[in-house]
C-alpha cells in the first residue's frame, strides 16, 4: 500500500478535522453509512482548541478533501493517547464489517486492534 499523506480533512456541518488520508477515508466511510442509516450519533475529538464534537444525523453537510502529495502516514500521531476523544474505533466497530474492503486500511493504522483491545477490556470482570 502506498503511503497517504497527512494532510487532508473532513467537514461536518462546519467542524473541519484535519489527519491523515488513511483516516480521513475511513471516517468518509463511517460518517456515510451512519448517515444512511438514519442514525444520530456524536463524533468527539480534540484539537488545538480543547475538546469539540459535532452531532452527525440525516441533514448533516458532509465534504472531504483527501491530499495524495508525497508524505508518509503517521499513524502513531493519529492514534496515540493525545486524542483519547477520537471515536473511530467505536464508529468502524459499529459500521464497517472485517470483510469489508475497507478493512486493509483499517488494520494498516491500527484500528482494528483498538477494537480488540476495548472489546477485551469489556469482557473483563470488575
Amino acid at each position: 500500500m502506498n503511503a497517504l499523506p497527512s494532510n487532508s480533512s473532513i467537514t461536518i456541518d462546519g467542524i473541519t478535522i484535519t489527519s491523515n488520508a488513511s483516516a480521513i477515508l475511513i471516517w468518509e466511510h463511517v460518517i456515510r453509512r451512519a448517515i444512511n442509516a438514519g442514525h444520530s450519533k456524536w463524533l468527539r475529538f480534540r484539537d488545538g482548541d480543547g475538546n469539540r464534537g459535532v452531532l452527525i444525523h440525516a441533514r448533516s453537510a458532509v465534504s472531504s478533501y483527501i491530499s495524495y502529495a508525497d508524505a508518509v502516514v503517521d499513524g502513531e500521531n493519529f492514534l496515540s493517547d493525545d486524542l483519547p476523544d477520537w471515536n473511530l474505533a467505536s464508529w468502524v466497530d459499529e459500521y464497517i464489517d472485517p470483510t469489508d474492503r475497507l478493512w486493509s486500511l483499517i488494520q494498516s493504522i491500527g484500528i482494528d486492534q483498538q477494537i480488540a483491545a476495548r472489546k477485551a477490556a469489556s469482557e473483563r470482570p470488575d
